[in-house]
């Protein structure tokens, strides 16, 4: 079993009963708290959302394999929202496969993943995307053509507009996204994977509540 928890902004928690990874951790630019987990792994998508908390038991950031725990993760290079074709790759999306089930985090990137990107990603269970657009994040439609792209069975939209969360750019609400897929939307506390659970037949979107 693992289960997904979300903390505004880009920032989730990924945990089973034998580690803890946490992703893009510093949450200074939306006036919030670092997240911090003892002993868990920090990842970033940015090199900016990296804290090197002691606390933790290994910060990492950028392309790479990596295994947590026997919790495979593998980033590939990406670029930026905000950045030109011409800029360095500042960006990593990754995969994480947990058991049977692979899930894909992806940052602030620009609309659409190229084929050694997929190819990294593989057959895809969970993505998490962030929707929130005005320039800094994926828009509803681009987000939308990632997941035509990735074909999930299941959607986390994540870094749109909340109460209490002052983004450095207005961010577009929850619902621009969901009316845009068109797909059933669960709110749920966490997301929790159990050992054997089918995932669901029709692309589904699940709404966290942010911590």
């Amino acid at each position: 079993m693992f289960e997904i928890t979300y903390y505004g902004g880009n920032a989730l928690e990924l945990a089973t009963k034998d580690a803890a990874l946490v992703f893009d951790a510093n949450r200074s630019s939306f006036g919030k708290k670092s997240l911090v987990v003892k002993d868990a792994a920090e990842f970033a998508t940015e090199e900016r959302f990296l804290t090197n908390d002691p606390a933790f038991r290994v910060s990492l950031c950028g392309a790479g394999e990596y295994e947590v725990s026997n919790i495979m993760v593998q980033g590939v290079a990406a670029p930026r929202q905000l950045d030109d074709v011409k800029s360095e790759l500042a960006s990593t999306v990754f995969s994480v496969k947990v058991g049977d089930q692979r899930v894909a985090i992806i940052g602030n990137i620009q609309g659409t993943l190229n084929d050694s990107q997929l190819e990294v990603l593989g057959m895809v269970d969970i993505l998490v995307i962030p929707v929130g657009g005005n320039g800094y994040t994926l828009d509803a439609a681009d987000a939308a053509k990632i997941v035509a792209q990735i074909t999930p069975k299941i959607v986390v939209p994540i870094h749109y507009a909340e109460t209490g969360y002052n983004y450095e750019v207005p961010q577009d609400s929850f619902d621009d996204f969901a009316n845009t897929l068109k797909a059933e939307v669960i709110a749920e506390k966490t997301l929790k994977i159990k050992p054997g659970m089918t995932m669901p037949a029709a692309l589904t979107i699940y709404k966290l509540a942010a911590q």
